[in-house]
Order: C-alpha cells, then structure tokens, then sequence
C-alpha cells in the first residue's frame, strides 16, 4: 500500500511539475547537435559492421534503414501535431499504452546516448590506428 501512495504522490507531484514548467522549446540548434551526437558519430564504425555483415547488399541495408528512420520520423511529425504538449516520446507512450511504458520511453535516449558512447569510444582507437 505505501508503494502505491509513494507512486500516486509522485505522479501527481510530476503533474503539476509539468503543468507549471515544462515548454515547448526545442530549437534548431537543439535538435541539430542530438542528430549530429547520435548519427555523425556513428557513421565511422556502423558503415563498416554494415558491410561485413550485408556483404554486396550494403546499398540496400542502409536503404532500408533510411526507410525505417523516415517513418520514425513522420510518427514523431504527426504525433507532436496530435499531442501538443511537452513531454516527447513519453507523453506518447503514456497516451497510448500507459505509465509503465512511459516511463521506459522516457529513459530509453539517455540508455542510448550511453550506448553510443561507450561504442564510440570502444571504436576509436582502431579507427585512429590507421592514421
């Protein structure tokens, strides 16, 4: 029962948090540098495990992903048309399957941020090796 009380203060208190603080200013500048950190980094060691492991068909694996992040993206276009409040993925998901996995889309880009990271950094020194 305390659980629950402790779950319920703390949604409320999230709410009124949200009501009172969260805006709606995610600039240019802003969604160039998430991009740039998540994407540009990656470009240096994900073309080569792309190619060892689709062979000849390296064109058409990057194809499909570019597919897969287009329909990413026109899902977030239409979503933040929808859903015009602060908030993001979360707020999506709360919306559409409930808290549980709000709170998982919610921490997911920071797990990824830190993947990223660590890829990156495992990744470097090869990279550097050939210079």
């Amino acid at each position: 029962m305390a659980l629950f009380q402790i779950y319920h203060n703390t949604r409320t208190t999230v709410a009124r948090f949200q009501e009172s603080v969260l805006r709606r200013v995610v600039g240019i500048g802003a969604l160039y540098s998430t991009g740039y950190g998540d994407v540009g980094s990656s470009i240096y060691y994900a073309l080569g495990i792309t190619t060892v492991y689709a062979q000849g068909a390296s064109f058409l694996a990057i194809l499909v992903a570019g597919l897969f992040f287009v329909a990413t993206v026109l899902s977030y276009a239409e979503l933040s048309s929808a859903i015009p409040e602060a908030g993001g993925s979360s707020l999506f998901a709360q919306r559409a399957f409930g808290d549980g996995w709000a709170f998982f889309a919610g921490w997911a880009p920071l797990l990824d941020y830190i993947l990223t990271l660590a890829i990156s950094a495992f990744s470097v020194g090869p990279y550097l090796s050939y210079f």
